[in-house]
This record gives structure tokens, C-alpha cells and sequence, in this order.
């Protein structure tokens, strides 16, 4: 099966992020397969700690990448440099969409 990459922007949002996190975690239980990229838009230092403190208790692989602040779209951008995977599933700091074993099983479906 296809694996995702979840690509996350970031900019001091860490209330809602590490319960968005905490949400992706629950879901390692599902076949899907998938990596979290989180790429922090130059937060607060505080706030970017309390992000990579959540990350590093979650089992699901992950990557954290800081920049100077660029804007949405050029992080948006760097998530996909550093993706590992041929699907990219975006998303934002306060949401959480399902990724599915349906979701990735489609995408392979529809490739072959």
C-alpha cells in the first residue's frame, strides 16, 4: 500500500497543533500508512518547544522543519522537498483530516 505524507504548516499555533497531533496519534491503529511534516513558519520559541516536546511523544514517524518566516504557500512548499512519499495530504496546525486506509488504497487503485 501507498503511504502519505501530511504536510503541516505552522505559525504559533501550538494549543491547537498539539491537539491536532494528538489526534493523528490515535489514528496509528488504521493500516494507513502516513508521515507528518510539520514546518514551522518561524514561531515563538516557546511555542515551537511545546510543538517538538508533543512530536517527539507521538509514534507516528515525523519530521519538524523551522524556517524564517515565509509564508504558507513557500512552507507549504518545503513540506514537499521533504516529503518521503508520493501522496501529499495538506493540511493546517488545527485541523485533522482521516487518513484512511480507503483514502491511500484508492490512490493505488488509480495509479496502477
Amino acid at each position: 500500500m501507498k503511504s502519505a505524507s501530511v504536510i503541516i504548516p505552522f505559525y504559533n499555533q501550538a494549543d491547537v497543533c498539539e491537539k491536532s497531533l494528538e489526534m493523528y496519534n490515535e489514528q496509528v491503529h488504521c493500516e494507513a500508512k502516513f508521515e507528518l511534516i510539520i514546518v514551522d513558519d518561524d514561531s515563538d520559541t516557546n511555542q515551537s518547544e511545546r510543538v517538538r516536546d508533543t512530536l517527539n511523544k507521538i509514534k507516528i514517524p515525523n519530521q519538524y522543519i523551522k524556517v524564517q518566516h515565509s509564508g504558507r504557500a513557500a512552507v507549504r512548499n518545503i513540506g514537499v522537498e521533504h516529503s518521503n512519499n508520493d501522496i501529499l495530504i495538506f493540511s493546517d496546525a488545527d485541523r485533522v483530516p482521516s487518513v484512511s486506509y480507503t483514502h491511500l488504497r484508492a490512490h493505488e487503485t488509480l495509479s496502477d
